[in-house]
């Protein structure tokens, strides 16, 4: 939250699209791999929505196919 300055209504979005995968350490504490955040500001800075690894392929068939 503090370093993109969402709440957490957003966080939680994140999550059930499946941007950010939660590591729960307990009840009230969560924590996100380095690797999603980054991988989401990336995105973001891009002006791209978030691209599952792999999915560039079917993406690329799926363009082709409604073409």
């Amino acid at each position: 939250m503090r370093r993109w300055r969402i709440s957490i209504a957003t966080i939680k979005r994140r999550e059930q699209q499946g941007i950010l995968r939660p590591i729960r350490m307990s009840t009230h504490v969560i924590r996100y791999r380095l690797s999603d955040v980054v991988r989401a500001e990336d995105e973001a800075a891009a002006g791209r929505e978030w691209e599952e690894p792999g999915n560039d392929q079917k993406e690329q068939d799926d363009a082709r196919e409604a073409a």
